[in-house]
């Protein structure tokens, strides 16, 4: 997953201009609807090939893998005038590896706990 802002958002400007990208080697007839369900800007994925509705075994274009994601981000980004956006990027796998060192944030996060607030970046708490 791709985000152009941080994940916590102090602000609701900050969070406006906030865009969620999926960028996966996996097959987009399943990661579309990823995407809907986490309300993504965007899903960049491996196409399967299919005749009449059958799959044929083939890719539509490249594996999204690698420097295939970078190449991919970079496309999404430049469409639509982004270049300059601060890349926060997640993976966990060696396929990720090109796509985290494009960002300015990249976090590999295999075998990592999860919280939903950043821990580097968490909002301050009230005071009674």
């Amino acid at each position: 997953m791709v985000q152009t802002a941080p994940a916590y958002c102090p602000s609701t400007y900050e969070c406006s201009r906030r865009r969620v990208v999926l960028v996966s080697a996996s097959l987009g007839c399943y990661l579309r609807r990823l995407g809907e369900l986490l309300d993504a800007d965007a899903v960049l994925c491996t196409e399967a090939a299919a005749v009449d509705g059958i799959y044929t075994g083939q890719l539509v274009g490249q594996n999204c893998r690698a420097e295939e994601k970078v190449k991919r981000l970079d496309r999404w980004l430049a469409d639509r005038s982004l270049v300059d956006a601060t890349v926060w990027a997640y993976g966990d796998s060696a396929g990720d590896r090109q796509l985290l060192a494009r960002a300015a944030i990249g976090e590999y996060v295999k075998g990592t706990t999860l919280t939903s607030t950043p821990l580097d970046v968490q909002p301050a708490t009230e005071q009674s």
